[in-house]
């Protein structure tokens, strides 16, 4: 994982493990997000409000795995949109960045039936691997670590938005 990058070369038995030849994709600067938030949903024919591009760029740049978050963002706003034009409330009701993955999780948790959500929040916890002396880490569940979920509820989850960006 490339947020991990860092303290794995650091790491006296895992540094040599790190391949030489790894090429880093550097992160989009602000010039290229904007461009990633306004040219899609201008193809469509929507804009966004002033401000808002600047606001998602900011809010991208703040945030560790904020392209995927801006993904899913986009995607619930551009559901919301009022007409042709996402607004700053859509982006503000929404919980900006960060509130749209939990937007989208409610969503979708609210058409499961009671066995289905015990299910999803059984599977959700194990996907955090909490630290003491750190920040939480998130972490991939193996197959095999999934077989009290039944093959419904994961294809449903691995069906989930985040939404119909072209």
């Amino acid at each position: 994982r490339a947020d991990f990058c860092g303290q794995s070369r650091a790491d006296p038995l895992l540094g040599g493990a790190v391949p030489a030849g790894t090429v880093p994709v550097l992160a989009m600067n602000a010039i290229e997000l904007v461009e990633a938030v306004t040219q899609p949903i201008a193809r469509l024919g929507v804009t966004l409000e002033p401000g808002l591009d600047a606001r998602i760029v900011g809010d991208v740049l703040a945030q560790p795995g904020g392209l995927a978050l801006m993904q899913s963002a986009l995607a619930t706003l551009f559901d919301e949109r009022a007409g042709n034009v996402v607004t700053n409330h859509a982006y503000d009701a929404l919980g900006g960045l960060a509130g749209s993955v939990t937007f989208a999780a409610e969503r979708l948790y609210l058409t499961l039936d009671p066995d289905e959500r015990r299910q999803v929040r059984r599977l959700f916890g194990s996907l955090i691997s909490p630290k003491i002396d750190g920040p939480d880490v998130r972490r991939r569940a193996r197959r095999c670590e999934l077989s009290d979920v039944s093959p419904s509820v994961l294809d449903r989850l691995q069906r989930a938005p985040p939404g119909p960006f072209p």
